[in-house]
Parts: C-alpha cells; structure tokens; sequence
C-alpha cells in the first residue's frame, strides 16, 4: 500500500506527538510549553518537542523525529507505524484534546 506525500505529512504534523508518547506510555513532563521525556535512542530524558512544528529533537544524542520515527524507533516497521498512527488520528479527530 502507498500513502500520499499529504496523508504521511498530515500524520507527522497534525497528530500532536504528546497523543503518541500516551499510546506508547512513555513519560512525559510539560515545562514552558515543552514536552520533554526520555529519548527513544539514547534513553537520556533530554528529548523535546517543538510546539511549533511538532517534531522533537535529543540534545544528547542530537537525534530527532517525527511521529512515524517515534514508533519506528519503537521497534514498529513502516506500514505498522502508519497504521497505527491512521487509528490515532481518527480517534485525535472525535476527541476535544
């Protein structure tokens, strides 16, 4: 299965990467409108999330990543991330978060 640049796009960008950390039960703290919580790939709690764009980024190990990173780094594959993230952004879309 294919999935348009627009339908990835809506899925990094739209679904707000806090609703993945929950799904994923990683902890989280919200300082100065910042989500920091502990970087999938080094396991330092120097992770953030730029409200801005919605990306994060470790300032340990200088990695950063999208939605569909989050859950790969997560031990998902591609089409897996993708999917889930399509369930996450329906139930995103009912809810008044």
């Amino acid at each position: 299965m294919r999935y348009t640049k627009e339908e990835l796009w809506k899925l990094r960008t739209n679904l707000p990467m806090k609703y993945i950390l929950k799904y994923l039960q990683v902890e989280y703290k919200e300082v100065e409108k910042y989500i920091r919580f502990m970087c999938p790939n080094c396991k330092e709690i120097r992770a953030a999330i730029n409200p801005k764009n919605n990306l994060s980024h470790c300032f340990a190990c200088k990695q950063n990543f999208n939605n569909i990173d989050l859950l790969i780094q997560e031990g998902y594959n591609f089409r897996k991330a993708v999917k889930i993230l399509k369930n996450l952004f329906r139930e995103y879309e009912k809810k008044d978060y």
